[in-house]
C-alpha cells in the first residue's frame, strides 16, 4: 500500500474509534429515568407529541396533561418536564 493510502487508512481507523467512543458516551448521557425539558409540538386526538431534544420525540397519552375534569393543563408550544 502506498504511503499516502496508509495515512488515510490510519486516520480512518482513528476516526472510527473516536466516533465509537462518542456514540458510547451519548448512550450514557441518555439514562432512561433522566428528567429533562420537553416542548409540546402537537396534540392530536388522544396523543401528545413532545420534542425531547436529541433529535427525537416522545408521545404521551392526553390523560397525562389533563386535570380531573378533562381540561388540558398545557397547550402546543408549552414546555413540560419529561422523563
Amino acid at each position: 500500500m502506498p504511503k499516502v493510502n496508509e495515512k488515510v487508512q490510519d486516520n480512518a481507523e482513528f476516526e472510527n474509534e473516536d466516533f465509537a467512543a462518542m456514540l458510547e458516551e451519548s448512550y450514557k448521557k441518555t439514562e432512561r429515568d433522566e428528567v429533562g425539558e420537553g416542548r409540546i409540538v402537537a396534540i392530536k386526538d388522544s396523543e401528545v407529541f413532545v420534542d425531547v431534544g436529541r433529535k427525537s420525540e416522545g408521545v404521551l397519552e392526553i390523560s397525562e396533561i389533563t386535570d380531573e375534569n378533562g381540561n388540558l393543563l398545557f397547550k402546543e408550544g408549552d414546555s413540560i418536564k419529561v422523563a
